[in-house]
């Protein structure tokens, strides 16, 4: 399991910038110019399916489940999912991937607010703390992004998509806790199998690629001139680098939910794994688009107010992540209970909890017998 764990948070991590950069690029060459035609937002569903379904036993049990029960217990997280890969492309297409992925981390600061009221779960002084660090330093990253030769109105747009993406995602990891909970539940009471990471990601990515797919024939095929072909040819792109583009989007973009659900169900490293993941995406994103879309995007060009609010908003984020060994640095020994309060002779929350604040029981035996030996993207 260990090596599991390495390899799927290694995963996530590197496909999450690739992502990123894949989609400013293909948004330069003209085919997410338009972030109308949805075509880099169908990309992370797709390849969710394509990816899953090559996991064993995944299509019977999605035979066996049906479409309606499949609509009625995920549409919700789809939703929400499909809400967050339309926000996230056009605040890319508006500011860049390096400033949006800065905005995207404060979704810890969301994530823990949400828990609180949903769910009555606090977390520590320290902890609030570091949302405080996240946000202010958010502001000096968007500060230094509308300095950096940005339209203010592009920009000002591109921070409220980036934020509607954060809400998304955001929720559909409280969504995931309440469903988890559900699932450890029925699975105590009738000793019924738990529901696997990738056959959980199928099914909700099976309902957003068909709302994907009604879209793009419904609207984008009959727009696909003004929508596609044009921005492309205005960029002298080809069709076949395009499409090989996109093609290699969809497998990344697959390859990076696989690495998300299994990420947020290692329980008791969760919340520190996810955590310091995310501050090192956001950190390397922003060098990476520097010195590879500096030269011909001034917007991705780092500056004085966007180095300070990258390093703040990182840092903030690790402290988050990391808080109950900062309590121990200075001399603590105890974690954090849902209510925010020290428990003396505890090992902290990163023991108790996951990214989600779930029981570090609840997600940590998700994958089923014959996933195991399956060969992990």
């Amino acid at each position: 399991m260990q090596g599991q764990h390495l390899l799927q948070n290694l995963n996530f991590l590197c496909s999450g910038i690739v992502q990123n950069l894949l989609a400013f690029e293909l948004d330069t060459v003209g085919l997410g110019a338009k972030s109308a035609n949805n075509l880099l937002a169908m990309a992370q569903p797709l390849g969710s399916v394509i990816l899953c379904l090559c996991f064993t036993g995944n299509f019977q049990r999605l035979r066996t489940l049906g479409l309606k029960q499949i609509f009625t217990k995920y549409w919700l997280i789809a939703l929400c999912d499909t809400v967050g890969g339309i926000c996230t492309q056009a605040s890319i297409a508006l500011i860049g991937s390096g400033i949006f992925t800065v905005i995207f981390s404060s979704i810890v600061v969301y994530i823990a607010t949400l828990n609180r009221i949903k769910f009555h779960r606090d977390v520590s002084k320290l902890r609030w703390g570091a949302l405080l660090i996240i946000t202010s330093f958010v502001i000096v990253s968007a500060g230094g992004a509308i300095k950096g030769g940005s339209n203010f109105l592009d920009t000002l747009l591109g921070i409220c998509f980036a934020l509607g993406a954060t809400f998304g995602y955001g929720t559909v990891y409280v969504l995931l806790n309440d469903l988890f909970e559900k699932d450890k539940e029925l699975a105590l009471r009738t000793n019924a199998p738990r529901i696997s990471q990738t056959f959980l990601l199928l099914c909700v990515a099976l309902i957003e690629t068909f709302a994907n797919l009604l879209y793009f024939v419904c609207v984008v095929v009959p727009m696909w001139t003004p929508w596609v072909a044009e921005p492309m040819k205005e960029k002298n792109t080809s069709l076949w680098y395009g499409l090989g583009m996109f093609i290699l989007l969809v497998v990344v973009d697959g390859s990076h939910m696989i690495g998300f659900y299994f990420c947020t169900s290692f329980g008791k490293v969760a919340a520190t794994s996810s955590g310091v993941n995310k501050a090192l995406q956001a950190a390397i994103l922003f060098v990476c688009s520097h010195y590879i879309f500096c030269s011909s995007h001034q917007r991705q060009c780092m500056n004085t107010g966007k180095t300070i609010g990258t390093i703040g908003v990182v840092c903030g984020v690790l402290l988050y992540a990391l808080d109950t060994k900062v309590v121990a640095l200075f001399g603590g020994t105890g974690g954090t209970d849902e209510g925010g309060e020290v428990i003396p002779g505890t090992t902290g929350t990163a023991g108790r909890y996951d990214a989600l604040n779930l029981p570090a029981n609840s997600a940590t035996n998700l994958i089923d017998a014959d996933e195991e030996s399956c060969v992990e993207t």
